[in-house]
């Protein structure tokens, strides 16, 4: 299919499935943007479309995944070869961390329709989601060569490849796909381009850092840790990272990411006069890029974890109490996790996860700290009490939950965080939200 030309209806209703099934189906990185066709736009020459399509849609709207896998088992059953269920069905498994059914189902599409852009989009950003770069780069590169695709999904090529080559320190390359960013897409694309080419500016001044590479990770030491750090000393930080990563890897059973680079400076202050950013430790994950000070309260363990955390629970987490709390979890090295909660109830001064979740809008170090606190202990209690298999699964719905309309407060982009946290935790460990917390905050107090 290399031209508008040559579509018939049904070809229209086939590519309009693939966006409209799932109003989600959306540019996994947060800096992308997508555009989206309504299938109410098209109807086939007889005006009905397949009503299990309509009823699939709704159940993925209401986050009911479980029956919209299955509708769209029984229409697979009767056509294997359907391309946008196909790829409405691996998106769907990739929301909710299940990569090789995701891939299995988006390889299946592409090798069907070898020209189907969609297929190749999510395909090509599952792959980077999962840090495997050289597949990621080799399907954008397939997908940018296509006849015919859409401005918006070529700015998401570039978007990809310009990230691949600013992990790989191919400045030429990083430049000129960010450069076009910039200058020919939307308003968030070519925000996208101009913060790679802050990057790219920014990170060639570092060719001073001192580079340690690990079998997990490349670290880049700047010049005043250098300074105070014997090599040997970088040599045991590195290999601190890397068995953090290899361990949680296997308790998450999950694919090995490519190395990524982490930048360590000597504090915050440092952190931010050669980045901007306001903390070393910080929410982003969507580069593949860790930062980490030595003089922090955050470990460097904790803060690679965040990579893998951010991207094992599917598509986009939206909980960072939770986030960080199971960093801490996997990290292994956070201290007395504990500790801090205890004498915060003591104090009478420990919130709920909801008040958590509003506090961490709010850029106070100390309520962030707060929020970090609460979070690495409940965490490793929940897991404790309840097991990882069933903590998965909470946490997983947790992500579908928040998506559904049913949680979304009246008028606004807010969420109504006791009713999500509450749905998630009953469906995935048995018990809702209140028995959650008077159990964990029972415990603090023993």
């Amino acid at each position: 299919m290399s031209s508008l030309a040559e579509f018939r209806p049904l070809a229209l209703l086939a590519l309009m499935l693939t966006f409209a099934l799932a109003p989600s189906l959306v540019a996994q990185d947060e800096e992308e943007s997508s555009g989206g066709i309504d299938w109410r736009d098209y109807e086939e020459e007889d005006g009905n479309v397949d009503p299990r399509y309509q009823r699939a849609r709704d159940y993925h709207e209401l986050g009911d995944f479980e029956e919209a896998f299955r509708v769209y088992d029984q229409i697979l059953a009767e056509r294997p070869a359907d391309v946008p269920v196909l790829i409405t069905y691996g998106h769907m498994h990739w929301k909710i961390g299940e990569y090789d059914k995701a891939i299995a189902k988006l390889e299946k599409a592409c090798e069907l329709d070898p020209k189907h852009i969609k297929a190749k989009q999510f395909l090509a950003q599952l792959y980077f989601h999962q840090g495997r770069r050289a597949k990621s780069k080799e399907t954008y590169e397939k997908l940018l060569a296509l006849d015919w695709i859409r401005e918006d999904v070529r700015h998401s090529g570039l978007i990809g490849l310009g990230k691949i080559a600013l992990l790989e320190n191919d400045w030429f390359a990083a430049r000129r796909h960010f450069r076009l960013l910039s200058k020919e897409g939307n308003r968030a694309d070519s925000k996208t381009g101009k913060k790679g080419l802050e990057m790219i500016t920014r990170m060639m001044k570092w060719g001073s850092f001192a580079k340690v590479e690990g079998k997990r990770i490349h670290c880049y030491f700047a010049p005043s840790v250098a300074k105070t750090m014997e090599p040997k000393e970088r040599d045991a930080y590195v290999a601190r990272i890397d068995s953090a990563i290899e361990r949680a890897v296997g308790v998450l059973g999950i694919a090995t990411p490519d190395p990524w680079p982490m930048y360590v400076f000597e504090d915050d202050t440092e952190c931010g006069f050669y980045t901007q950013r306001k903390a070393a430790h910080g929410w982003d994950y969507s580069w593949w890029i860790s930062y980490s000070a030595i003089h922090s309260k955050i470990p460097p363990e904790h803060t690679a974890m965040a990579q893998i955390v951010n991207r094992w629970c599917g598509s986009r987490p939206l909980s960072r109490v939770i986030v960080e709390g199971f960093c801490a979890y996997l990290a292994g090295v956070d201290g007395d996790l504990h500790g801090p909660a205890k004498t915060r109830k003591k104090e009478g001064r420990l919130s709920t996860l909801r008040e958590c979740q509003l506090l961490l809008r709010q850029t106070d170090e100390d309520e962030t700290l707060r929020c970090y606190d609460h979070g690495k202990s409940m965490v490793p209690w929940m897991i404790d009490t309840y097991g990882l298999d069933k903590f998965a699964t909470m946490w997983k719905r947790f992500n579908i939950t928040v998506n559904s309309p049913k949680y979304k407060i009246a008028n606004t982009k807010g969420i109504d965080w006791e009713a999500a946290f509450s749905a998630a935790m009953t469906k995935g460990l048995g018990a809702d939200l209140t028995t959650v917390e008077n159990g964990w905050r029972t415990f603090l107090a023993q």
